[in-house]
């Protein structure tokens, strides 16, 4: 699909982003306020939905993307809120822990930083499968269709950034040690 009649098409149904919006955060408590947060998540799947849609499985745009976007981000919260609930239980843990326990996991999250600041320097479609795979949990078969490659050339992509970055962990660990 040409980039202008993506464009038309997402600024043409932008309403259904804010419909599907609407939706979901009418079905939270009223002290929650995540809006303009949904707003914005379901604009950004909204160009995804739009670059997904294949007009010949005969399902009107409007349907589709509506069912799309409700999926997508309602997904979207519920990883946000599986997140956010894990940090609150890591700090309830963290707060209780010993001192020494306390330093190994400031030592975790270095190890962590360091990782992360490797991984932004791979190159896009590398960057993306490990991302997809270890932040969002993708399989790597959709991960693969999501790349718009076979399965197979993911799990190559895969197996060979996993060895560079074991790599680059080794020298670094033998830097240390010299």
């Amino acid at each position: 699909m040409e980039i202008q009649a993506r464009n038309e098409l997402v600024e043409r149904h932008l309403h259904l982003a804010r419909a599907v919006a609407s939706a979901l955060v009418s079905r939270l408590p009223s002290n929650v306020d995540i809006r303009e947060d949904l707003e914005a998540e379901a604009s950004l799947q909204l160009i995804a939905g739009v670059e997904r849609y294949d007009p010949r499985r005969g399902v009107p745009i409007d349907l589709w993307l509506t069912r799309f976007l409700m999926w997508r981000t309602r997904e979207m919260f519920r990883r946000r809120n599986l997140r956010e609930a894990k940090a609150d239980q890591l700090l309830d843990t963290y707060d209780r822990a010993d001192p020494a326990t306390q330093e190994r996991d400031v030592d975790h999250a270095r190890v962590r930083a360091k990782v992360r600041a490797r991984i932004n320097e791979l190159p896009e479609r590398s960057r993306k499968v490990i991302e997809m795979r270890y932040d969002h949990g993708h399989r790597l078969k959709q991960i693969g269709k999501d790349l718009k490659v076979s399965e197979s050339r993911t799990s190559q992509i895969h197996t060979e950034v996993m060895a560079e970055l074991r790599a680059d962990w080794r020298m670094q660990e033998l830097r240390r040690a010299a």
